[in-house]
């Protein structure tokens, strides 16, 4: 999935969120490799943007500098939104080790160090399809991984 810069708008945002969010509650063993691709594919879109992303107006007001109790609990939940984003984003030495620019393939995404298999990209555990305990294991890492950001990714405060 090629990585975008777009220009980020309240309604592109919510519909990269839906995708993400499908993603997550669509994961399964048998799909988990090209899942986790698109997975990474949004989430670097995602950090692409994020300075977009902080200009989006909040949700509550703000009137004299003074904020209202909303405003304040919107920018707490677009600060964890902008964490979950960085969380699940590129790590040259971690999962997604793309560049800025650089789609995310099978080939720059990392799985393993788990049950004594080694780290490789998730187009060498495929090639391993033969091998039930190396599929076994991955599948359930990358499934779990996945799945572990389940409610993460929320829009409550954005207006």
């Amino acid at each position: 999935m090629a990585m975008e810069n777009l220009a980020i708008t309240k309604q592109s945002l919510i519909s990269l969120v839906r995708d993400l969010n499908g993603i997550i509650n669509n994961i399964t063993y048998e799909n988990c490799y090209d899942m986790v691709v698109k997975f990474f594919g949004l989430t670097s879109t995602l950090e692409d943007n994020l300075a977009e992303i902080i200009n989006l107006p909040l949700k509550g007001k703000e009137i004299f500098r003074i904020k209202s109790a909303a405003r304040k609990q919107a920018e707490d939940d677009r600060s964890s939104f902008i964490a979950t984003v960085r969380n699940a984003g590129r790590d040259p030495s971690g999962r997604n080790r793309t560049k800025i620019g650089e789609t995310v393939t099978k080939h720059n995404v990392y799985f393993g160090d788990t049950d004594g298999i080694w780290t490789f990209t998730v187009a060498k555990f495929e090639e391993l399809k033969d091998d039930e305990y190396v599929q076994s294991s991955i599948r359930s890492q990358i499934v779990d991984f996945v799945r572990c950001y389940k409610d993460s990714f929320k829009l409550d405060w954005l207006r």
